[in-house]
């Protein structure tokens, strides 16, 4: 850290299409804790540009932590061109602080980001959120909240409890994949 000529070679390996995936992953990850502009700037390119879906999760992942208040908009700007993973992803971070879920709520509001996108933690996270405004607002566009109820929480309990410790029947297997496949 404090080493400028590492940290411009490591900006510039991320921005490089070309360059290994690895290593440019391996840059991201190296960068994130610096928290200034020119990271934050070159983590935004990665964005804008046509690149694997692992970078552009990484990057995202990067980005919650360099924060940056317009960063919200960025990622929103581009949320048609992510995949399903990534959406979720982005969804995780748009909403991992305050301003950011506000900006989040927004999108959902204008059709940007649809509802059925978003994942159950996220809706959870922001339903049961200590920001009145934040919980309000995410009730009014997502909707309620409502945890699984403490029998059917039990029952799965249960079903996974024998999945995972019972005996295996390997003749039982065979059989159903013989019928099968």
């Amino acid at each position: 850290w404090g080493d400028a000529a590492a940290l411009q070679s490591s900006l510039k390996l991320i921005q490089d299409g070309q360059a290994n995936l690895d290593q440019r992953l391996q840059a991201i990850q190296s960068v994130k804790q610096q928290k200034i502009d020119a990271v934050r700037q070159a983590l935004v390119r990665v964005l804008l540009q046509p690149n694997p879906e692992r970078i552009i999760q990484e990057t995202l992942r990067a980005l919650s932590e360099v924060g940056g208040d317009s960063l919200p908009e960025e990622i929103l700007s581009h949320w048609k061109t992510y995949n399903a993973a990534t959406r979720r992803l982005a969804c995780e971070v748009l909403t991992s602080r305050g301003n950011w879920a506000r900006s989040f709520l927004t999108a959902v509001e204008n059709k940007v980001v649809d509802r059925g996108e978003i994942p159950a933690p996220v809706i959870r996270s922001l339903t049961q959120s200590k920001d009145d405004y934040a919980r309000n607002r995410a009730a009014k566009i997502i909707g309620r909240y409502r945890d699984p109820n403490a029998d059917r929480m039990k029952l799965i309990a249960e079903k996974k409890k024998i999945v995972l410790a019972g005996a295996a029947d390997l003749n039982a297997g065979r059989e159903i994949a013989r019928k099968t496949c």
